[in-house]
């Protein structure tokens, strides 16, 4: 993004008279890359995990049936199989720009017996925070790893073993640049992801 000026002057012996003209340049709307989520049934999960590079927010997704989907936060359906999610964004200057994310629904695992077992007591807070966020599993028996990325897939922090039922994990974000962070918590039998904002 540019502005130039561009005057424009009349002269008439030592007189003269002149104005200013700006030209604005925009870059082109960026919607992000293709991409593929897979999901268990009736999973919560964030469409924007589907789309990498750099990527304009505050666009609107479309789903398979062409209707608007509120935001990027959804929950996968207990039918499995393929559903196919458009992102559009535009800067109202340039044309506007589409991505496609696969949401795959695995048939062989359903996310509400998942949560039920491993995250029934699972919480994080505070969120948003302004640096430091707190993960607790109180009275679970299971181990997790923990790996906080950017929006654009980048790995922030990661730590084996982090959070078990008897200990409160911090997670430290202070410094990283405001916006939306997601921290996948996850071992060999289940994965959970949470979506923080630094602010």
């Amino acid at each position: 993004y540019q502005v130039f000026n561009f005057q424009y002057r009349l002269t008439e012996g030592c007189a003269y008279d002149s104005i200013i003209a700006q030209v604005k340049v925009f870059r082109p709307s960026s919607a992000g890359l293709d991409g593929t989520v897979n999901v268990c049934r009736n999973e919560p999960y964030d469409l924007l995990s589907g789309i990498s590079g750099n990527f304009d927010a505050g666009g609107t997704w479309y789903n398979p049936s062409n209707q608007i989907v509120p935001n990027s936060l959804t929950t996968a359906s207990n039918i499995p199989g393929q559903f196919n999610f458009v992102y559009i964004t535009g800067n109202g200057i340039c044309p506007d720009d589409t991505a496609n994310v696969l949401v795959v629904v695995d048939p062989t695992c359903n996310h509400l017996n998942v949560e039920d077992v491993f995250f029934g007591a699972m919480n994080m807070i505070p969120n948003p925070t302004t640096g430091k966020v707190y993960i607790s599993n109180q009275g679970s028996t299971e181990v997790f790893n923990y790996t906080v990325t950017d929006m654009e897939g980048r790995i922030i922090a990661t730590q084996s073993a982090a959070i078990n039922g008897s200990e409160t994990t911090e997670i430290d974000l202070t410094g990283k640049v405001t916006g939306m962070y997601l921290i996948r918590v996850h071992n060999t039998s289940a994965e959970k992801v949470f979506r923080v904002i630094l602010q």
